[in-house]
């Protein structure tokens, strides 16, 4: 969490990490590769060792930029405080393949048997009606909104969501092709899961396939 209102990475005036300057996109990185480390030392202590651990794990492409996250506009039209947009930001990163596996290497428990890239072309259309997909996207965010900004503003916030939906270029174009997930088989090194103190990067032997 970044607490400093006069650091570069305070992402002022948005509420995710897209066209923010670099020290706010390096702020969601360090974040998720510390959540990743930690999810990864908790089920070291779990597998057998040389067990195989299956993951998929939203991501885009190394060559892709950041998606965009339209729903921070909705919170500046006067709904709430700009002060309060500013102090908040969506727990949300695409990693790419390359970041992802310097991630796992750092860790040192697991190295990596397989990584590839499944390519989800025109996902939206698995979830056509578009107020069906604000439902679906409030029902990710809701509480994380509730908790930050009270539960007053929830339904117009998104019904000028939804009504910005049908708006958007991005839904409206049949050849649009964003979503992707990294597909990766860990296994999990035999001498680091005797000693779990071991998981450091030094001890890494990830080898990962694009």
């Amino acid at each position: 969490m970044v607490l400093d209102k006069t650091g570069p990475a305070w992402n002022k005036g948005r509420i995710h990490y897209t066209g923010a300057p670099k020290e706010v996109c390096k702020a969601y990185l360090d974040q998720f590769a510390k959540d990743i480390d930690s999810f990864l030392n908790a089920r070291a202590k779990e597998l057998s060792p040389g067990g195989l651990m299956a993951l998929i794990i939203p991501a885009l492409p190394d060559v892709v930029s950041h998606p965009q996250v339209t729903i921070g506009s909705e919170l500046e039209l006067g709904i709430v405080s700009k002060a309060n947009v500013d102090a908040f930001n969506v727990p949300l990163y695409f990693t790419s393949p390359k970041q992802l596996q310097q991630i796992i290497e750092g860790n040192g428990c697991f190295s990596i048997e397989r990584m590839d890239i499944l390519d989800n072309p025109k996902h939206h259309r698995v979830m056509p009606h578009l107020g069906q997909r604000a439902q679906y996207i409030r029902a990710i965010l809701e509480m994380l909104i509730v908790k930050h900004f009270g539960a007053e503003i929830i339904d117009q916030l998104f019904e000028i969501y939804a009504r910005k939906l049908s708006e958007s270029t991005i839904f409206l174009n049949p050849e649009y092709r964003q979503s992707s997930y990294a597909a990766l088989s860990v296994n999990a090194d035999e001498e680091s899961n005797a000693n779990l103190s071991d998981c450091n990067p030094e001890r890494a032997t990830a080898e990962g396939r694009f």
